[in-house]
């Protein structure tokens, strides 16, 4: 009986020796996961801190050129590597900074742009051409601003008499140069080569033809995808989002049925139809039309280029009810000289909530809560077309947004800004 016994308590106390042996084992690989966790975690923190640190340093500095890439070691201890590269994105600017130690990396991309210079905060810079800035109707005007030597006067058509504010505009008035002030010329060369078609369909993008998925999302931290669309174009049904530009010979349409966000158009001409909303860059060397009712969300832009004599007098038209939050601007060749130069128009009722850069004419009927610079104002009527006039305009730079962050390729400011995190 005795034995028994003592079989039966070895039994129990092998099995409470091995079931100790089991937790302490465990407890031993729990510790050891905490410590590899609060290591990690650790370390995940530091790249978080040093991926921001990257930005916050290019945010302050001067941008290397587009397309380059520089490893850096933030501190100098060799414990804090970063890398950072830049892309032109339209006429904004993207960079991915992507911190990395060991097998363990982390990275973000911003689109940023630049701070509005203090000498361009004008509601309106009109060249000196020899003759002044008439108003009549409602019209008014906010801001400071850069006119010709003749100035500013009141004036009477279309049966219709000055009868707005009795200061005719808010804000100090400054003598204007006989050109606007010069677009960034890097990035125009950059823009340029968009319409470049071997350029666009080479191996330096990923090209789809034919693409008919009805979705395609495309992070900045891969590759650029080119959709080349044929000749005419539309887009409908579809949502589109990121790294994308679409690329058409001749033409392209965008329904109301469409989402596009931050993509980028290229054709010579473009079509934004009724009631579309999204945010996207249209670049194009013959017409850009903004139906009625269309909201480009911030921060959009829409670009026109006069390359040749073959198209009389490239346009932009901004429709009745339309909003566009962002940059409407307008350049052609120095070989370029005829008389029909580019033209902006913003219809009555139309809004533009930033800037407007026209090489060419201005054409506003609508409001301008931000600046417009041009060589000359237009103003077309059923009966005649007037220059240098405005009529039931408004010009308001004071509505603008003071968190607004403009391009480079319109402000000379060395200031940057972050205008979102893309994925």
């Amino acid at each position: 009986m005795s034995r028994k016994v003592q079989a039966g308590a070895l039994f129990v106390a092998v099995v409470i020796a091995f079931t100790i042996a089991l937790l302490t084992t465990f407890l031993i690989l729990m510790a050891y996961h905490f410590k590899l966790q609060a290591r990690e975690n650790i370390i995940l923190k530091r790249l978080a801190l040093n991926v921001n640190s990257s930005i916050n340093l290019l945010l302050t500095r001067e941008t290397p050129s587009s397309g380059s890439l520089e490893e850096l070691d933030l501190y100098g201890l060799g414990e804090d590597s970063v890398s950072i590269k830049h892309e032109y994105w339209g006429v904004y600017e993207v960079a991915t900074a992507k911190a990395f130690s060991g097998r363990y990396a982390l990275t973000k991309t911003v689109q940023y742009g630049y701070q509005v210079h203090d000498s361009s905060r004008v509601a309106i810079y009109l060249s000196d051409l020899s003759r002044p800035l008439s108003i009549c109707g409602t019209t008014l005007i906010k801001g400071n601003c850069r006119l010709p030597e003749k100035g500013i006067q009141t004036t009477y058509i279309e049966g219709k008499s000055y009868n707005g504010p009795n200061e005719l505009l808010t804000g100090k008035v400054y003598r204007s140069q006989s050109t606007l002030p010069p677009l960034n010329k890097d990035m125009l060369t950059h823009l340029n080569k968009l319409f470049d078609k071997s350029y666009m369909l080479s191996s330096a993008y990923k090209v789809l033809e034919n693409f008919e998925a009805d979705t395609l999302i495309q992070s900045f931290i891969d590759s650029t995808i080119v959709i080349y669309m044929g000749s005419h174009a539309s887009i409908s049904n579809q949502y589109f989002s990121g790294n994308i530009i679409f690329y058409a010979d001749e033409s392209i349409e965008v329904d109301a049925s469409a989402v596009l966000e931050n993509t980028i158009l290229v054709a010579p001409a473009i079509k934004i139809k009724r009631d579309f909303k999204g945010s996207l860059q249209a670049f194009a060397t013959d017409s850009v039309i903004v139906e009625e009712k269309c909201s480009l969300n911030y921060p959009s832009v829409i670009g026109l280029f006069k390359k040749d004599h073959q198209v009389q007098q490239p346009h932009i038209r901004i429709k009745a009810d339309a909003l566009v939050q962002g940059v409407l601007f307008s350049t052609q060749s120095e070989e370029v000289t005829d008389m029909l130069q580019t033209l902006i128009t913003v219809e009555k009722d139309a809004t533009l909530q930033g800037q407007l850069y026209a090489d060419g004419y201005a054409d506003i009927k609508g409001k301008v809560l931000g600046s417009v610079y041009c060589n000359k104002f237009v103003l077309k009527t059923p009966s005649s077309v007037y220059e240098n006039h405005l009529l039931d305009a408004v010009i308001d730079y004071p509505k603008l947004s003071s968190h607004y962050i403009g391009s480079g390729l319109i402000s000379s400011a060395k200031q940057k800004g972050i205008i979102k995190w893309l994925e």
